[in-house]
């Protein structure tokens, strides 16, 4: 670990699984549970300091998930003040709740937004606050945040729920056309990697999208489905489009999607995005880095279409040895522009969002 003896005593080990693990304590108990005896086993051995393994290492909600990636943005930042270790506090006075940062992180299994609203919305939703408010008390400071994890829109899980929607919208064929893949480009899934998604049938995509995606009775769920790709950045979105519920009633004063609460952005609030909405980003030069400006919103649309109505040969050449990940851009693209367009975020405001690698 790099520690002294000393030091290891006084350094807490805590370890929160996110969202992967939350879907598998509902769906295999006993597999979440082997899990974590087993890294309660491995990680005591490592002298850290823990009130118990089953304490410190554990899932953690979606609040907590979204809330931490805002504390931990806003603290690597120093806005909560220049922190001394040594003296348990800040040396430099932190910035108002008004200057510090959003964070959007984009996982496999789920999606986080959070950030400190301007203005919360009339008196009548105060009750609000549990699901999705969080005052936190950091460093002697009280902060509001507004924070969301949304379950099964993590890149990964919304990217099966798009094949299953692609397979039901052309009356599940052997092999279908996916213009969300690079021209000839070929992908093949087993039915049973698909619809067994726990995001395309079952709780959770009841919960999350309102509902199951079933494959006929009559499909061989072990046999391969064949995508191959037709490259059209107008069908690939509209595809992508069809995981967002826009119609469905909001109870608030403003939703994002899905019926779900969130404030309106506030005006000039900078924001930190990572992890999935980096990648493509990068790929698309449009992260800010000492040697070139980030892109317009109408340079990332540009730049897209042309990325997905490219032939693979067109695409590679930036990245030829990582043509899995390259073939995955533009439903990445295309993911990432619904997610924001619907927190609020386009041309108008676009330049508040930093793409960053590392948090």
């Amino acid at each position: 670990v790099g520690l002294s003896s000393d030091e290891l005593k006084r350094t807490y080990l805590v370890l929160g699984a996110t969202a992967g693990m939350r879907m598998l304590a509902i769906n295999n108990r006993s597999a979440s549970d082997r899990i974590y005896a087993v890294l309660g086993a491995e990680l005591s051995k490592l002298g850290l300091r823990m009130d118990s393994p089953r304490a410190n290492i554990r899932t953690i909600t979606g609040m907590e998930e979204a809330t931490n990636a805002w504390i931990t943005v806003n603290y690597v930042l120093n806005n909560f003040g220049e922190m001394s270790m040594r003296k348990g506090r800040a040396i430099t006075p932190p910035k108002p709740a008004s200057q510090t940062v959003g964070s959007l992180d984009l996982g496999g299994a789920s999606t986080q937004i959070a950030f400190h609203p301007s203005i919360l919305g009339p008196d009548g939703q105060k009750s609000l606050s549990e699901a999705y408010i969080s005052n936190l008390e950091l460093f002697n400071e009280s902060y509001t945040v507004y924070a969301h994890s949304f379950l099964c829109y993590g890149k990964s899980m919304a990217e099966l729920r798009t094949r299953a929607i692609m397979l039901k919208t052309n009356n599940f064929p052997k092999s279908l056309e996916d213009p969300c893949l690079p021209e000839g480009v070929i992908l093949k899934k087993t039915g049973r990697e698909i619809f067994y998604a726990p995001c395309v049938r079952g709780k959770f995509a009841q919960e999350s999208y309102g509902g199951d995606i079933e494959p006929p009775a009559s499909m061989d769920l072990d046999s391969n489905l064949t995508f191959i790709g037709s490259g059209n950045y107008e069908k690939c979105k509209a595809f992508v489009g069809e995981l967002f519920n826009r119609t469905m009633p909001c109870k608030f004063n403003r939703c994002s999607f899905n019926g779900i609460y969130q404030p309106t952005l506030p005006r000039n609030a900078k924001f930190y995005a990572f992890a999935g909405f980096t990648y493509v980003m990068m790929y698309l030069n449009q992260t800010q880095t000492d040697t070139h400006p980030k892109g317009s919103y109408k340079d990332f649309i540009q730049k897209l279409t042309k990325l997905c109505n490219s032939n693979p040969k067109q695409i590679y050449y930036k990245d030829p040895d990582d043509t899995d990940n390259v073939n995955g851009y533009c439903f990445d693209g295309n993911y990432v522009n619904g997610i924001l367009n619907l927190y609020g975020f386009n041309e108008t405001n676009w330049d508040n969002i930093d793409f960053v690698i590392d948090v």
